[in-house]
């Protein structure tokens, strides 16, 4: 009997280039989506945390503003509230009346918000994201380095003037030019040894407008409180991912 060749085929080496080029560029394309994911995983958490440290601040202000201001001796003077303190350069008080307000609650306002950003686009020391991180993490080494043994970073971190922690909020507010109403939220693990995300809190406030009408309404009455935050601190001020948000802080005190 004669035996009979099995016909056999095989793929030519054109056709395995082919396909290997194809399965290239097709893995090039999934491998290419995990970056853009990464990234929206922690613009989602960050803007969670920055929707959070705004509702903090929010209520901050709102029951500053409902506090009576009272004089050495504990007596309400003449029915003022922090309200007035808050806003003081834009709320007429007499002299005689109402202390000399401490300079760390002056606001921006509308009309030098914008000078405020470009000092955050020149990268100037005061608002500068980068310069605030390395010196948080000099810090936070130098605390440790003296009393390892301690943990007192915290406390290190809300008691110096440079960092300006608030404990209750977990926000800093560092000593700056101006003393401004500029924060820093800043987030991670081991008291900040870790740092994950990082925002600027930017805030001013504007008039009121009235319902029905393009006049504003006076400072004395109330004002709107904006707070612009844009992340991370580490890149340009432009290339940084931004949120605006809004709240009318109203003066608890009846003017006639």
């Amino acid at each position: 009997m004669r035996n009979q060749k099995k016909n056999k085929s095989f793929f030519s080496m054109v056709e395995v280039m082919l396909a290997i080029g194809i399965l290239a560029i097709g893995f090039s394309a999934v491998l290419g989506l995990f970056p853009v994911s990464i990234k929206m995983v922690r613009t989602s958490q960050t803007e969670t945390l920055v929707a959070d440290a705004v509702g903090d601040l929010q209520s901050y202000y709102y029951s500053w503003a409902n506090i009576p201001l009272v004089d050495s001796s504990g007596n309400q003077i003449d029915g003022e509230y922090w309200y007035a303190r808050l806003f003081y350069f834009l709320y007429t008080i007499t002299p005689t009346t109402f202390p000399e307000p401490d300079p760390k609650y002056k606001f921006f306002i509308d009309s030098d918000i914008e000078a405020v950003r470009d000092q955050a686009r020149s990268g100037s020391t005061n608002l500068h994201g980068p310069t605030f991180l390395k010196e948080l993490k000099e810090k936070v080494e130098e605390v440790e380095n003296s009393d390892p043994d301690d943990g007192e970073v915290i406390s290190a971190l809300a008691d110096d003037e440079n960092f300006g922690l608030i404990k209750n909020l977990n926000l800093f507010r560092p000593k700056i030019t101006d003393d401004k109403q500029t924060f820093y939220l800043i987030n991670g693990e081991n008291e900040f040894r870790g740092i994950t995300s990082t925002a600027q809190l930017l805030l001013w406030i504007s008039k009121m407008e009235k319902f029905g009408s393009l006049d504003k309404i006076d400072y004395k009455y109330g004002v709107v409180l904006n707070i612009e935050a844009s992340w991370p601190i580490n890149v340009p001020y432009d290339e940084r991912e931004k949120r605006y948000y809004q709240f009318i802080v109203a003066n608890p005190k009846q003017i006639n």
